[in-house]
Order: C-alpha cells, then sequence, then structure tokens
C-alpha cells in the first residue's frame, strides 16, 4: 500500500517525505503517519508512504521502489514493521541500503550510521511491573509477548524482565506467552496460560492494547474481570484501551510524537545538519484494569486543613496534575472545579449541593468527550477527592454521602464511554454498509466502464470521497509494479490525468497533491494497478474491502 497523507491541501513545493512501513494499521503506522504529515504540512511538503504487506500479499520492494525514483528527497522507515515482512537480518541490505543515498531516519529501531526515533518501551513495561507489585502486591505477573524478530518487542519484553529483577521476582518461564501484537494470539495465550499451564497468574502484562484486549476477552469467558479478578496492563495506549469497558491500564507509546520527531530529523537533515538520535519517554496510565479506583472508598486522609477554601485549592491542585491527559485547558479545568468543589468542601450537605457537584462534573465530562480527551483520566482526578475526605474536617456522615456521589461520578463516566463504542460502532456500521453496496455493484461491473461509473456513484457515502483507479497494461507476477498504468476511474478531487499508458512514478507524484492513499490491486499474487484514494485516519479496514473489490472487478474483466 501507498500513502501519500498531509494534514490540509493543496501542498506547497516543500521537500517531499517518503514513509516506509511493514503494513498500516490504525492503532499503530497510521498514527505515526499522522504525526510526520502533521510537521510535513506545516512545510508545505506531501509524505507519500509505502506499506510491504497488506497482510495478505507482500509487495516486491525491488520493483515498487523502481515506481518512487525521484519522488521524494527524505525518507523515514518503521524500521521494525518493515523488518517483520522482509526479515529483521534483512532490513539494511533490502530496505535501508537502497534509501541511503537520500537523507534517512528510521523509527522504532536504531540502525547503525542512521538517525534515528524510538521509545523507551523498556522503561515502560519495568514501570507497569514495579505498579502491580509496590500498589497491589502481585507477584505471578504473566507477560504476553509481540511478534518475534520485532524490536520494539524484544525492548517491551526485556522491560518485563527487569522490573521482575529490582523487584526480587525471579523469572518464570511458564508465566510466557506468545501474543503476536494481535487480539487473535492475545487470546490464545491467554487460553494457554489459564486453561493448558494452570499457572496461575494474578496479573497479565501485554505488549500491547490488542493482545491485552485479546486476553480479557477469553478470560471474561471464564467469568474473570480484568481489575477484579486479575491485573491486566497494555501497551500504546489506543482509543480501544481508553474506551474499553473496563478502560485499559497502559504504557502510553508517544506513537504520533514518533512520526513528529522523525520528521523533523529528516528536516534538519535536509538543511544539512546531522540530527542527533531521539529516545521518547514512555509514561504508565492507569485506569480500572489494574484494579485502581474500583473502590470510590480508599485511602482516607488524616490531614487537618484550616478551611474550606484551604481544603478545596489543595483538591483542585491535586486534580489538576492528574488531569494531564485531558485536552480540557487547565482555565477550563479550573473553572469547572470551581462549584464542584465548593459544593463538596460544605459536604455536600443537601440536595441542592449535591446537584450542583454531579451537574458540574457531567458538564466537565460531556465537554471532554467533544474536545477528543482522554475521560478515563478523571478517574485518577477522582481519587483526589476521595483522598482527601479526612474525619479531621468532615463529619463521617458527610464522608459517606461524598462517596456516593463519587461514586455516581464514576457511573457517568462508564455512561460516556458506552455512548462513545455504541457511536464508534453505528459509524462503521454506516460505512461499512455503504461499501457493502458497492461491493455488489462491482461485482457486476463487465467492463472498466462499469468500474468507473460503480465508483463515481457509490461513493458519495463514504469517507473516501475522492480517488483514482491505474490499470497495468497487463498481470505482473509476484505482487510487482509495471512502468506504466493507464488512469481507468476518478472521482471527488483526483487529479485529472491524460489517457493512455503513464508512467507510474507520474501519477503517484500528481496523486500527492492531496491526502490519497495508494493501494496495489493484488489478487492470487497478480497485480492489475493501484488505486489512489482519498485518506481517513479513522479506519483503514474500509481501503482493504474496497481494494479488494476492485481488484476482483479487474480480474474478472480480464478473465482471470
Amino acid at each position: 500500500m501507498v500513502v501519500q497523507s498531509n494534514i490540509g491541501t493543496p501542498i506547497e513545493n516543500g521537500p517531499r517525505l517518503f514513509f516506509l512501513a511493514g503494513k498500516f494499521d490504525r492503532t499503530y503506522s497510521m498514527r505515526i503517519l499522522k504525526g510526520l504529515s502533521t510537521v510535513a504540512a506545516r512545510r508545505g511538503s506531501p509524505v507519500i508512504a509505502f506499506e510491504l504487506t497488506d497482510g495478505v500479499t507482500t509487495f516486491d520492494w525491488e520493483s515498487w521502489r523502481a515506481a518512487f525514483a525521484g519522488t521524494f528527497d527524505a525518507a523515514a522507515v518503521l524500521a521494525t514493521g518493515a523488518g517483520a515482512v522482509v526479515g529483521s537480518e534483512n532490513l539494511i541490505a533490502k530496505v535501508i541500503e537502497p534509501l541511503r543515498g537520500t537523507p534517512l531516519v528510521t523509527i522504532s529501531r536504531k540502525i547503525p550510521n542512521v538517525p534515528a526515533t524510538i521509545s523507551d518501551s523498556r522503561n515502560g513495561i519495568a514501570a507497569a511491573v514495579d505498579h502491580l507489585v509496590t500498589h497491589h502486591g502481585y507477584k505471578r505477573i504473566a507477560f504476553i509477548k509481540g511478534p518475534p524478530g520485532n524490536d520494539e518487542a524484544e525492548r517491551r519484553f526485556e522491560g518485563y524482565k527487569e522490573g521482575l529483577a529490582r523487584n526480587g521476582i525471579p523469572f518464570d518461564g511458564s508465566l510466557v506467552a506468545d501474543g503476536a501484537f494481535s487480539p487473535v494470539m492475545g487470546k490464545k495465550a491467554a487460553q494457554l496460560l489459564w486453561e493448558e499451564r494452570r499457572c496461575g497468574f494474578d496479573a497479565v502484562i501485554a505488549a500491547n492494547d490488542s493482545s491485552a484486549l485479546g486476553a480479557e476477552e477469553y478470560l471474561r469467558s471464564k467469568r474473570l474481570v480484568s481489575g477484579r479478578n486479575y491485573a491486566l496492563i497494555g501497551h500504546a495506549d489506543s482509543e480501544a484501551a481508553r474506551h474499553n469497558a473496563v478502560p485499559l491500564s497502559t504504557v502510553r507509546m508517544k506513537i504520533e510524537e514518533l512520526g513528529e520527531s522523525a520528521a523533523h530529523q529528516l528536516i534538519e537533515m535536509l538543511a544539512g545538519n546531522t540530527p542527533a538520535d531521539i529516545t521518547l519517554q514512555s509514561d504508565l496510565i492507569i485506569r480500572k484494569s489494574c484494579g485502581c479506583f474500583n473502590a470510590v472508598a480508599q485511602n482516607r486522609s488524616d490531614a487537618e486543613y484550616d478551611d474550606r477554601h484551604a481544603w478545596k485549592e489543595s483538591v483542585r491542585t491535586g486534580m489538576l496534575a492528574a488531569l494531564g491527559r485531558s485536552m480540557l485547558s487547565e482555565t477550563a479545568i479550573y473553572a469547572g472545579l470551581d462549584s464542584a468543589l465548593t459544593a463538596l468542601s460544605c459536604g455536600l450537605s443537601s440536595d441542592q449541593e449535591e446537584k450542583v457537584f454531579l451537574e458540574a462534573m457531567h458538564a466537565m465530562f460531556s465537554a471532554e468527550i467533544r474536545s477528543g480527551g482522554d475521560i478515563t483520566a478523571w478517574y485518577q482526578a477522582l481519587a483526589v477527592i476521595s483522598g482527601n475526605l479526612s474525619p479531621k474536617f468532615f463529619e463521617e456522615r458527610s464522608m459517606r454521602t461524598i462517596e456516593r456521589a463519587v461514586a455516581q461520578v464514576h457511573g457517568y463516566i462508564g455512561e460516556k464511554i458506552l455512548s462513545h463504542q455504541v457511536g464508534t460502532g453505528a459509524t462503521l456500521r454506516t460505512e461499512l454498509g455503504s461499501i457493502r453496496w458497492l461491493t455488489r455493484t462491482l461485482n457486476a461491473a463487465r467492463s472498466e466502464a462499469d468500474i468507473a461509473a460503480a465508483l463515481k456513484g457509490g461513493t458519495g457515502y463514504l469517507t473516501i470521497d475522492s480517488g483514482l483507479i491505474a490499470r497495468f497494461p497487463a498481470p505482473i507476477p509476484s505482487s510487482g509494479c509495471a512502468e506504466t498504468a493507464a488512469v481507468i476511474a476518478t472521482w471527488g478531487n483526483a487529479p485529472a490525468l491524460p489517457e493512455g499508458a503513464l508512467p507510474v512514478g507520474r501519477i503517484i507524484t500528481e496523486s500527492a497533491a492531496q491526502s490519497v492513499l495508494i493501494i496495489p490491486l493484488a489478487v492470487s499474487g497478480t497485480t492489475f494497478g493501484f488505486g489512489a484514494f482519498s485518506i481517513t485516519y479513522r479506519e483503514s479496514l474500509t481501503y482493504d474491502i474496497l481494494a479488494d473489490a476492485i481488484a476482483a472487478a479487474l480480474k474478472r474483466i480480464a478473465g482471470g
């Protein structure tokens, strides 16, 4: 798959950046691309990116690389993903060396004599082990690994072993299972640990959120609930982690920042400088799945306060510190908490005060959702309230009333998470419904003109509102790339190109004036052409389904 992406159009004539990944997925590589594109757009630069596999077909990088000759001025390689496709031992020879003629950086893996941006995942996972041991007293901590040969996965596994060692816990190989960064393999790993090995874990750390959520799905089928029957921590801080039914504690990987940092390194190299390597810190994000915040009445304080104002300011300061992940400004949070904490400082002694507190919190949660923030950050903020309930300041009856109100606010967060899940599902169902209609129409196509008509008439309800389909002169074996292609269909704001055979590089270059995703249309190892689609970061599954339908129509027309 080839992606050209930037934030905002039209593109000015800035340096052209190239991004190479193993496979694009919306939780990792697409977010890195978004970060890289954000910085590039501010410089008026297009970003063209290529994935080495769509998950089924591996594209011949040697032949596709020729199509990009002269189309970019600097390159960034997501080295862990690319290495997983071509083989970690082949990465330098097959991918890095051919690109050394241009300014080059790597992401997530250090290559000798190439500037790199990596994430400090090792210390992040070690901190997760520390938390489970020191805060929850767990000793039997299982680990679900990532794919073999992936440097990022290996760093996370080393962090797990380091965390055990510094807490005096011997390493036990029976507590380790392969997860391959996927929910399916995470589910199988949990089954192996629970059902086959019966190793008696009381906590699970997974190398990424997807495998953590897969493990949770299996354990839920055994009537085990994360945060109650066992602790669960993932890695990445994906949207699915934040909006899971039991919000997932995780190690936040600064994924978009990886792309941003790589873009800055490339810009520095284009200016003639040699940038230093960049290591981005990972942060442990505590939510409910590890067992925190499940008991509202926790850690009552013995602190004394001079007056209500002193208590209110102490709590507000603590809550502001806990809301570092909020998308609301500090000024907005400060103002929003004012009425809520004023009512709390009075002990919620009347129904009106309780109403003021609940309505103020509900309003801030709604604003958080609208801003696209992480509503689960408010669990930690609410823990600040619980931790400042002191019998030296509140009567016992007032503390029970406050704890009941805080529990109700916890319920508000759960309602917001559920509403988000329902809304996201409805949006995806609408999108997939449109694709099914378009797929049926493409199935009836009997000519290239039919394909063009179907795409022009059937894409109006998709987020893919602009596109181009190019056909190679003849089928090419081994998922390669021809030198020329002919444009057979366009819609939306796709570039106007002349009829007949054109160099593939020209089509890619002219498509780079807009935000587009270019996918080789491959069926059974034979490539018929490629599509250039407008890009959305929300859902990459749309592209895969649409590309398969177009490729099937082309194959049928060709008599394949």
